[in-house]
């Protein structure tokens, strides 16, 4: 393995689903709406009494933590957060039981918060969470995914969203109208709102978006023909704006080194693509300027993919435009002359030495010790 200069994103979400982009009051502001609405009671004919509501809080007590933690599992975020609330037994509990909702909670904060900006934290449970969470590649390559597709709640990579057919999003409008989905089937479908509004970024009213592989399998399941694809905003109405509005970024937990990886680049390719592309003084027209994935000619394929340190340094030892150097004491890494992350340093990990060092050394003196004494009885003995 080779050693070599890389980077991480400051805002890995830069141009995807980012919260930091919002207006904070209307961001906050449509967050407590959104959990205010999934956290309203629902109303009951008659009201319990009170002996039996103790009566359940003892049974409640009583049960196994292995089945209290299995019943957390199988809640989302906003209802377990709302469960801490009830009493101190069960926040203690929580705390206990589900480490999972702690490490989501302290690495992968604003995946959360994106999920209630895009109001579908209630469609997956704290077990879906963090079994992606621990999860580091997509289910449609090998490489290494930085990012979490909101509508199947699955891990992907950059080139996979923008082209592979599994990652296609459309308006629930045009889904409806196109697969002829009663209001019954699609109540199941998760349902991304994309607050353009809120971000700020692009004069577009907000849309519900869903993904169209699940449409697709409600509608063969009733039987259906398939619908003609000719001139359907279904299948080619899917922008580019719309499958970066249902992405938000998600670190990768690593249960073995307990750290909490984003993802990594490699400086010398995105310092060959930044040299490579077209030149132009303002900011890029489309995003095909700005991402390589686009990009036909030979040596941009690394630019836009993230890496996990292990994989960067086998990286490094095929990469022709690897950089070992700092071109300056501080530096940073530069996408049209913008800063996007710090650079640092990936070394060569150390070898270990025949022997396993201070153990290996104690088995040596163990072996010529016992030798020493097979010695002595062989010389006893004749």
């Amino acid at each position: 393995m080779a050693s070599g200069l890389a980077y991480r994103l400051d805002r890995p979400s830069r141009n995807f689903l980012d919260i930091h982009s919002a207006p904070r009051k209307r961001f906050e502001s449509a967050v407590r709406l959104y959990r205010a609405r999934c956290q309203k009671p629902q109303r009951l004919h008659c009201q319990p009494p009170l002996p039996l509501h103790q009566h359940a809080q003892s049974k409640w007590s009583s049960l196994p933590l292995e089945i209290v933690r299995m019943i957390f599992l199988n809640l989302d975020m906003i209802a377990l957060g709302t469960l801490r609330l009830v009493n101190t037994t069960i926040h203690h509990q929580v705390d206990a039981a589900l480490f999972e909702y702690r490490l989501l909670r302290d690495h992968a904060a604003e995946t959360l918060q994106a999920l209630d900006l895009a109001q579908c934290t209630h469609y997956f449970s704290i077990e879906q969470l963090y079994h992606e969470f621990s999860h580091p590649r997509p289910r449609t390559c090998a490489n290494f995914g930085p990012y979490l597709y909101l509508p199947t709640l699955s891990r992907v990579c950059f080139p996979c969203l923008m082209q592979h057919g599994r990652y296609r999003v459309a308006s629930l409008e045009d889904v409806l109208q196109f697969y002829r989905l009663p209001l019954e089937d699609w109540c199941h479908l998760p349902v991304i709102y994309t607050a353009f509004d809120l971000l700020g970024k692009y004069p577009m009213s907000e849309r519900m978006l869903v993904d169209v592989t699940q449409a697709e399998a409600l509608h063969k399941q009733h039987g259906s023909p398939p619908p003609p694809r000719e001139g359907s905003t279904v299948y080619y109405g899917s922008t580019f704006h719309c499958r970066r509005a249902s992405t938000v970024a998600f670190p990768y937990w690593d249960p073995h080194v307990r750290v909490a990886e984003p993802g990594a680049y490699c400086l010398g390719c995105t310092v060959f693509w930044e040299r490579s592309r077209l030149k132009r003084r303002v900011d890029p027209r489309t995003w095909e300027q700005y991402y390589a994935w686009a990009a036909k000619s030979p040596g941009h394929g690394a630019v836009d993919r993230a890496f996990r340190l292990p994989e960067l340094r086998q990286h490094f030892r095929t990469c022709p435009h690897v950089v070992r150097r700092f071109a300056h004491e501080d530096e940073v890494a530069r996408r049209f002359n913008v800063p996007i992350g710090r650079v640092f340093r990936v070394p060569t990990p150390r070898r270990r030495r025949h022997g396993g060092g201070g153990e290996g050394r104690a088995a040596l003196r163990r072996l010529s010790v016992a030798w020493l004494l097979l010695n002595v009885i062989l010389r006893g003995g004749s």
